[in-house]
């Protein structure tokens, strides 16, 4: 049961969770530098030096986070899988562009406007 005054400390764990999971993957899949954008109040811009994303997998990987999955397709790895998940949570997406040799640009968008807490069951 969610008291009034405690109902946002979920999202906040959730969100920082996403962001733990990006910034990690940006680290260990090579890059040096991360830069941390605010487009608006419900969008970043995650943008890595890290050799970035063959073409055919990149695909792959837009293709498993847009269909239903259990989270185990191999073409996505946790991390990004939940990062996902909870972009998905709150109204929002989670979307990837790189060019190999280029670095990897994460977009995660949210909706302010929808009640996260009407999205929570997408976690399950």
């Amino acid at each position: 049961i969610f008291q009034h005054n405690t109902r946002c400390q979920p999202i906040a764990d959730l969100l920082s969770a996403a962001l733990f999971n990006l910034l990690d993957n940006s680290v260990r899949y090579g890059a040096q530098t991360v830069f941390i954008q605010t487009i608006q109040a419900d969008e970043l811009l995650i943008r890595d030096d890290g050799p970035g994303i063959q073409v055919e997998h990149l695909s792959k990987i837009q293709t498993s986070l847009s269909m239903p999955s259990s989270g185990t397709d191999v073409a996505v790895g946790m991390g990004l899988w939940l990062a996902h998940r909870v972009a998905a949570a709150h109204g929002g997406s989670l979307s990837l562009h790189s060019a190999q040799g280029q670095g990897l640009t994460v977009r995660l968008k949210l909706s302010l406007h929808t009640s996260s807490r009407n999205h929570f069951d997408s976690l399950a």
